[in-house]
């Protein structure tokens, strides 16, 4: 299995350029359902907004966060959790059945009636497992960030804005990494005969050997997103205090939009380089 630098960019390309919103529908029903929760969040004076985001903010921040401006400070952690909920419980069905829909045209046995629905659930139990354990290591890399890694970071780049930026880029550099490890198990799961352990092993081969491409891939698609999150979480107490609290807030949209569009890109690409690997294996 060999793949070149032209097929990776034919992928990435192709991606693009054949969007269709059918396949896009399952990663748009995750963008409202964040969409949805932002409006709640900035509502909290509305009865129907405490009882949601109000009640879950204090679930994980306390009464504290609750209070005006200090709430709009804590909401991008919570929107954090929102999204990784999503993405990872809603998600192990939501993102094969994208999948499914971006093979259909290829896949002659996907396009028998209810093919598609039996693929996808089989295809969410691995994928949900996939999503733990990538959740598992993410969160160790979190806590061990600040307790060694952070302090050589910012010596080496400096104090002040310079070492919170170069911090925050290896951060997210080794994040992106440790996901994409994952990235092809949706994939290789949505696949007929797949079993749990077949997906899982297979996911994380694939994802391991096509590591380069499927992560120039995360890059590449998620540039305008992390511009967004960047803002956010570096500017975040500027944000709310010397402007608009409310700031933090659209940032959070916008930030919301561009990873849901960058995240149905990356797998749409993704699928496509793991077919056509599969063809040049064959």
């Amino acid at each position: 299995m060999r793949i070149t630098v032209s097929t990776a960019v034919s992928c990435a390309r192709e991606a693009v350029q054949d969007f269709r919103f059918y396949e896009y529908l399952p990663f748009g029903a995750i963008l409202a359902l964040q969409i949805v929760f932002l409006i709640l969040a900035v509502n909290l004076g509305a009865p129907w907004g405490m009882a949601t985001a109000g009640w879950l903010a204090t679930r994980f921040g306390g009464d504290k966060v609750l209070h005006y401006p200090q709430f709009f400070l804590f909401l991008p952690n919570l929107a954090v959790l929102v999204e990784i909920f999503l993405y990872g419980l809603a998600g192990c069905v939501l993102i094969p059945l994208a999948i499914a829909r971006i093979m259909e045209p290829t896949d002659r046995a996907l396009q028998a009636p209810g093919a598609i629905g039996i693929r996808v659930r089989r295809a969410a139990l691995p994928v949900l497992a996939g999503a733990f354990v990538s959740l598992a290591l993410l969160t160790g890399w979190q806590a061990l960030l600040p307790m060694g890694p952070a302090g050589l970071i910012r010596g080496f780049a400096g104090g002040g804005l310079q070492g919170e930026t170069a911090l925050w880029i290896t951060g997210m550099l080794i994040s992106y990494a440790v996901s994409t490890c994952f990235l092809c198990v949706p994939v290789v799961a949505i696949q007929e005969g797949r079993g749990f352990v077949r997906s899982l092993v297979d996911g994380v081969r694939r994802s391991v050997g096509m590591f380069p491409f499927i992560y120039a891939f995360v890059l590449l698609f998620s540039l305008p997103a992390l511009i967004a999150l960047y803002v956010t979480q570096v500017f975040g107490t500027l944000l709310v205090i010397q402007m608009r609290p409310e700031v933090s807030a659209v940032l959070l949209l916008v930030y919301a939009i561009l990873i849901n569009l960058a995240t149905y890109l990356l797998y749409a690409a993704t699928t496509r380089l793991l077919l056509a690997s599969r063809q040049e294996a064959e």
